[in-house]
């Protein structure tokens, strides 16, 4: 009797040690997996709402200022009062805009690198003896009568070279940080697979009775890392979305469509058939722009994003 009741003391008592060891491993990859989702969230939160839009925004800097210097241009080249007025009005709308989406962008920016960077641009465009304050010069040069000065002096400025290097150290600075916070995010991802192998190591040591138990007590843990995991997977598939998609038209974007039309070009040469390429130009766009305002030139081009979408064969 003695003996009996030792021997299932020693049984209850090893039940114990393992259900202790069981809780408190689960426990712990509870612990850690929330520290993780909660890292994983963390970093989708910075990527969609910083990182993707600052790589947007950059595109946006990079056409506007484009613009600006072909409305500065026009304005230099033209002898009609009419077009003169027209091209100074289009110059000073972009030149406001370009400080909205500057602004935006600082605020955008969430590293001391990110803000360092879009202020020296900033302060090549804006600040005084800067591109803007130069070509207001060069305007007054022309009203003055001197018309070949200014053109001389506005055609001189080493422009387009500049505009290409502060956006292109803007813009690796920014895929570096995605680079960065998808290299952690896989990482993360990685040590809690790692995690659910060396408990459903443990689970399988234990064995027999206790595998039943064990099972039953991290089942639960199972389904919640499928259900993120599932949820990690869809928001990957929607970064991807957002990082390849125009968000105006949902259409490919520049990256996107130089990467297809690379695989077309190969696919021709490989098999030694045709590719055709289809641009297609909206008529007085500008003007209707220009008449109408932002707003009404993004709605038509919404539209036409449409019809391209639903008119085109998904082979295209």
């Amino acid at each position: 009797m003695r003996f009996f009741l030792l021997r299932r003391l020693r049984i209850t008592t090893q039940l114990i040690l393992a259900f202790s060891t069981i809780i408190l491993c689960t426990g712990s990859v509870t612990i850690i997996d929330t520290v993780i989702s909660a890292q994983q969230s963390a970093i989708a939160y910075r990527l969609v709402n910083h990182l993707y839009p600052a790589r947007i925004n950059v595109d946006e800097i990079v056409t506007l200022v484009n613009g600006i210097d072909d409305d500065g241009a026009w304005y230099m080249l033209s002898h009609d009062p009419i077009q003169e007025e027209e091209s100074l009005q289009s110059y000073e709308q972009k030149v406001q805009e370009l400080r909205g989406v500057l602004n935006q962008a600082i605020a955008l920016s969430d590293t001391l690198e990110q803000r360092q960077a879009m202020l020296e641009f900033q302060h090549f465009f804006f600040d005084k003896g800067a591109y803007y304050d130069n070509a207001q010069k060069t305007f007054a040069l022309k009203r003055a009568g001197q018309e070949k000065i200014a053109y001389m002096d506005y055609t001189s400025s080493p422009f387009e070279p500049q505009i290409q290097l502060y956006a292109s150290i803007y813009i690796n600075i920014v895929e570096g940080e995605i680079a960065q916070q998808t290299a952690l995010e896989k990482s993360y991802v990685n040590i809690a697979r790692a995690l659910d192998g060396v408990l459903a190591g443990l689970a399988t040591l234990l064995g027999g009775g206790i595998a039943i138990v064990v099972t039953r007590s991290i089942s639960y843990l199972y389904r919640e890392l499928e259900e993120k995991n599932a949820l990690q997977v869809e928001t990957n598939a929607l970064l991807e979305t957002l990082a390849a998609t125009d968000p105006l038209t949902e259409l490919p974007n520049h990256g996107t469509i130089v990467m297809l039309l690379a695989k077309e070009l190969e696919r021709a040469r490989r098999y030694k058939r045709s590719c055709s390429l289809l641009f297609l130009d909206l008529d007085h766009f500008k003007a209707l722009n220009d008449s109408y305002g932002h707003s009404a030139g993004d709605t038509v081009l919404r539209e036409f994003g449409k019809l391209i979408r639903t008119g085109i064969r998904d082979m295209d």
